[in-house]
């Protein structure tokens, strides 16, 4: 009788177990600095996570280098969703309004001779720039006069080149930038000619570039949809990009999403 009543108690556990852990969502998302980051903290994964808290779903993120995590979702039939999905890539499932604005421009060094303002002004000089920017951000670098132009997928090394005069402006995400930028600051290992004391001005040079999500599920997508357009309503969505933006007011300024 004993053993008969522990088999039924096993069972019954073993069923909230299976039937908790399908609620829970896996979601594939990049590796981002400053916006997605494996240690769970970033301002793309809190706007995420906050608006499926709202829906009452639980999320379990797997992280991967960015783009990579779209092909994992799309080729490699990963994942119940995947996020940070810029408007001109789709991905199998159903796609949600945005519900993240990244904020790209140019980072020049402080003591730099010219400001530029728009990309006309970037003539003759040396430019960085993140994979895929000149579809992303709507550019022709052979059209651009550039002195120099370089692509690197890492962002790492944008900040790298930039500091040790290697290039005279990036095109990037600025909070990015400044994140990597701090992280450099804390690792000694990258020499004691990496001055990065020195002082960067970003300037918002691009419109914001908006990022959605894709899920398998339509009503899935449908909840997501409905909960984000609550918490926009409430301002958290909007509470959330200023305190990452609060963070890096030093070198941001006022110009990223106008924040």
């Amino acid at each position: 009788m004993k053993s008969s009543l522990y088999g039924l108690l096993v069972g019954a556990l073993l069923f909230v177990s299976v039937k908790s852990s399908a609620h829970v969502i896996t979601v594939l998302a990049p590796e981002l600095p400053a916006n997605s980051e494996r240690d769970g903290t970033g301002r793309d994964l809190e706007i995420f996570s906050a608006v499926m808290e709202r829906c009452g779903r639980e999320v379990r993120f797997e992280f991967s280098p960015f783009l990579r995590h779209l092909r994992n979702y799309t080729h490699e039939h990963m994942g119940d969703a995947v996020m940070t999905v810029d408007l001109s890539r789709n991905a199998p499932g159903f796609a949600t309004i945005p519900y993240v604005y990244y904020q790209n421009g140019v980072v020049i060094l402080d003591s730099a001779d010219v400001k530029p303002y728009s990309l006309s002004s970037l003539e003759g000089l040396r430019v960085v720039y993140f994979s895929g920017a000149p579809r992303l951000l709507g550019f022709d670098v052979q059209d651009r006069g550039f002195a120099g132009s370089f692509e690197f997928l890492d962002d790492r090394v944008h900040a790298r080149v930039l500091f040790y005069g290697r290039v005279d402006a990036v095109l990037t995400d600025g909070l990015i930038f400044s994140e990597i930028t701090r992280n450099l600051s804390a690792d000694h290992s990258f020499g004691l000619e990496l001055d990065l004391t020195q002082k960067v001005m970003f300037i918002p040079m691009f419109p914001p570039t908006p990022y959605r999500a894709f899920f398998r599920s339509e009503a899935l997508r449908d909840e997501f949809n409905r909960c984000l357009r609550i918490l926009e309503g409430e301002g958290e969505v909007k509470a959330i990009n200023v305190k990452y933006v609060d963070e890096h007011r030093d070198m941001l300024g006022y110009g990223y999403l106008g924040y």
